[in-house]
């Protein structure tokens, strides 16, 4: 017996029904309990999995009438089987013992058993059972053939491979043009072709990108590739005579030769191990070695006492089992904790503090340098701790903080933060007190003393906006006129911490019909050093982006004139996007949100135009689109379209975001006990290379429902779908081959949407997180993906114990 294997192609065609157990129907129980389940597939998403209450139970399935011939049927198992697995076709009269056949010795193990001519003629009935009394084991890709030995597995859903009926319902056929499937055939054993070396079998070649210093030693490391694969196979084609040489040499060459079939197609070849016996398979194109060496004449060959070296080129460079995963994915999964301020976690969505935090959160603030996340709130405690309107979140122990000394934080509201470069933070809103000393609307909190500084000036109003730029000067917006008795300072100030003084910004030009409001972060500081407001409108009045230039005020565009602007993030290459509540934007039409690039307006399409957008954060290169009690509270935006999110909070106000890392805050009204978000499901890969995964998405039993959003947590790799499925549709996301299809409407181009990790979505090997989110409710209940994937190798030692 030899240790290379490779598959002639071959016709087949499969009689059962119903193989792989992805349709109701076609197969009854029979003793046992039987049921289609998903814990385990070999092929699509389902396999029968069978509870054995005592000894000879099993299950039946319909076959299509079997000719006057013997059938080869074949099987594969997941489970420990104690007894021995046995098949009829005469309806019991006669059992056939199956045993192990194949490569496989872990995992999905496949069985065969020859069925003889006699009891296998006219039946349409294959019937199955463990002799064992008890115990469950998972079946899946049964097949009979009128053969005397059996081929790859057939059923239409198979590359090269078609239903001749109702798919699951029907027989299924192969090509005798599939070069991919077919009998396998042991070199050695069948050709007498000795393969004596092979180089090449070991990990496939990696590329490493980089991009060397014009001026510097050395260079920027960018990505690494998993190049194709060539091996080189050293063949003895020896023999007594040159026509059995040249006989040997035909058959290799009809073996290897790509327009031997149609279409080009690559050779299937398989490895077994010489320790565990488990084979590996790979796909492989003839490079080169067949050309011969040299022939005498009279027609002797030279190298006929010598090897020849055959090249093959894999461009898929990984080895396979004859071998599959799979799991079930939880779809979704509740917050318990009723609170206003969240934070995703490692892909999780959980409560800010072990305790309640039942007023609204108006904003937070993150300290990056003293790892804090600073809160602003409407009442006086968060999580079980009296912080008075103001203090800071402890992530490492899961609790509130809070800060000012003896007399901790404000007496009333505080709406918007700001952190100044030596890490103190300034406080704008609705209070008369910080620290329990007397303040108008404005307080710094001195964070090396743990102090407030107070600012009891003359006016009449509020703050509601603070912003900070690099020189450290502080900049002030809101409702506050006569500020210090200046009215050049009403609605807009500036702070300089050095000279302790307030100053005017020019001209100012706000007024009561139009000034920075409470809400989101509607001011911040560009890239330029330069301040920019996006300010709010009373009714009747448009809202307005403006810049402040260090000595004058420019209007960069007005929404509609019953428009407002809550929200503006400024992004590092100095694009503003803002939101809020308008129809159009410097005569763009662009509901609700938009980016301005420097000199024009530009609509963020999708976005709905009943949701006011009251806050934007950047995280992880996306911007995060927070909405009021819209129908989609959370949006990403990456530039081109809109992605959806993995949560989707109540329908109540937001009032805040912002990032720290990878983690994701999100602070508002709404309160997150019972908000459904992404489930996680943990899958043990017991590949050694990476694989790429089948993903099965049905929609249960309503009328349709959504799928949102897929992540491979450990990787960090994202699929955004926002897919809506009809009831009693499958569809199959395939990352190897690129294609979303489903089994009702065909391919969808459109999926996944823009900004999916698409060529690089995979699993590693060992522990992979998967979040997985259907924001369903009530009648989709029943929704799911089940998730399969190939056992994948970098090197035919994959395969070993």
């Amino acid at each position: 017996m030899g240790w290379i294997s490779i598959f002639i192609p071959e016709a087949n065609e499969n009689i059962y029904l119903n193989p792989s157990a992805e349709a109701d129907g076609n197969y009854a129980a029979s003793g046992a309990t039987v049921t289609r389940d998903t814990a385990h597939s070999r092929f699509g998403c389902n396999a029968y999995k069978i509870v054995m209450g005592g000894a000879n139970q099993g299950v039946n399935l319909t076959t299509k009438a079997a000719t006057n011939a013997g059938h080869y049927h074949t099987f594969y198992v997941w489970g420990t089987v104690t007894g021995s697995l046995q098949i009829s076709m005469n309806g019991g009269t006669n059992w056939n013992t199956a045993a192990i056949v194949g490569g496989s010795t872990g995992g999905w193990v496949r069985y065969g058993v020859s069925i003889p001519q006699a009891q296998a003629n006219g039946s349409t009935r294959a019937d199955f059972r463990d002799t064992a009394s008890d115990g469950t084991i998972w079946v899946d890709g049964f097949q009979a053939e009128a053969k005397a030995y059996y081929t790859s597995y057939t059923d239409g859903d198979q590359d090269g491979c078609r239903w001749s009926g109702l798919r699951h319902a029907g027989v299924s056929t192969r090509s005798a043009q599939y070069r991919l499937g077919g009998r396998e055939q042991d070199l050695l054993t069948t050709y007498a072709i000795t393969v004596r070396q092979m180089a090449g079998y070991g990990l496939p070649p990696i590329q490493n990108n980089t991009m060397p210093y014009s001026l510097l030693p050395g260079a920027e490391f960018q990505s690494d590739h998993i190049g194709q694969r060539t091996i080189v196979l050293t063949c003895n084609l020896n023999d007594a005579t040159i026509p059995l040489l040249q006989s040997k040499r035909k058959k290799l060459m009809n073996f290897l030769y790509p327009g031997a079939y149609a279409g080009a197609q690559e050779v299937l070849l398989g490895f077994k191990s010489q320790h565990t016996g488990r084979t590996v398979y790979g796909k492989f194109r003839y490079a080169g070695g067949l050309e011969g060496q040299s022939l005498q004449a009279g027609g002797s060959a030279v190298e006929g006492n010598a090897d020849t070296k055959v090249t093959l080129t894999a461009c898929d460079p990984f080895y396979y089992e004859d071998n599959a995963e799979a799991a079930a994915l939880v779809v979704q999964r509740t917050v318990t904790t009723d609170t206003t301020c969240a934070v995703r976690v490692d892909g999780v969505w959980q409560a800010m503090g072990a305790n309640v935090l039942s007023q609204d959160t108006n904003c937070i603030l993150v300290d990056k340098q003293r790892h804090r996340i600073y809160i602003g709130t409407n009442g006086t405690t968060a999580g079980g701790v009296t912080i008075n309107y103001f203090g800071y979140y402890d992530g490492s122990a899961n609790t509130f903080v809070a800060v000012g000394g003896a007399t901790k934080g404000t007496n009333g509201n505080v709406s918007n933060l700001a952190l100044a470069p030596n890490g103190d933070v300034w406080g704008v809103g609705a209070f008369t007190q910080a620290g329990g000393s007397a303040t108008k609307s404005v307080f710094r909190y001195n964070v090396a003393a743990d102090t407030f500084t107070v600012f009891n000036l003359s006016g009449t109003g509020a703050w509601y906006q603070v912003a900070i730029d690099t020189a450290g000067k502080v900049y002030l917006g809101g409702t506050m006129v006569n500020w210090n008795g200046d009215a050049a300072q009403d609605y807009i100030t500036v702070y300089d911490p050095d000279a302790g003084t307030w100053a005017a910004l020019g001209t100012s030009p706000f007024s009561a019909n139009e000034y920075p409001f409470v809400g989101g972060p509607s001011m911040g500081i560009d890239p330029a050093g330069r301040l920019v407001v996006a300010s709010y409108s009373a009714a009747g009045t448009a809202g307005a982006l403006r810049r402040w230039s260090g000595t004058a005020w420019s209007l960069l565009a007005s929404t509609d004139t019953s428009g407002n602007l809550r929200a503006l993030l400024i992004r590092a290459d100095g694009t503003y996007i803002v939101g809020g509540a308008f129809t159009t934007l410097g005569g763009v039409t662009c509901p609700n949100a938009a980016q301005y690039s420097g000199s024009a307006v530009a609509a963020i399409l999708g976005v709905a135009a009943a949701s006011t957008i009251t806050c934007i954060a950047e995280w992880q290169g996306l911007c995060v689109l927070v909405a009021d009690a819209g129908t989609v509270p959370l949006q990403l935006w990456n530039g081109y379209s809109l992605l959806p999110m993995d949560a989707a909070p109540g329908s109540a106000w937001i009032n805040a975001a912002t990032a720290y890392e990878d983690e994701l805050y999100i602070a508002g009204d709404v309160t997150w006990g019972g908000v459904v978000c992404a489930g996680q499901t943990t899958l043990a890969v017991t590949c050694t290379a990476e694989t790429k995964p089948k993903i099965y998405l049905t929609s249960g039993t309503s009328a349709y429902c959504t799928v949102a959003w897929l992540e491979n947590v450990t990787t960090s790799e994202r699929l955004y779908l926002g897919l809506t499925l009809r009831s009693g549709e499958i569809v199959t996301i395939d990352c190897a081959s690129q294609t979303v299809i489903s089994d009702w409407r065909g391919e969808i181009t459109s999926q996944p949407l823009e900004g999916s990790d698409w060529s690089d979505f995979h699993l590693q090997p060992g522990s992979n997180v998967i979040a997985c989110y259907y924001p369903y409710t009530g009648a989709s209940a029943n929704a799911t993906a089940v998730m399969t994937w190939p056992v994948t190798h970098n090197a035919i030692d994959g395969g070993a114990a």
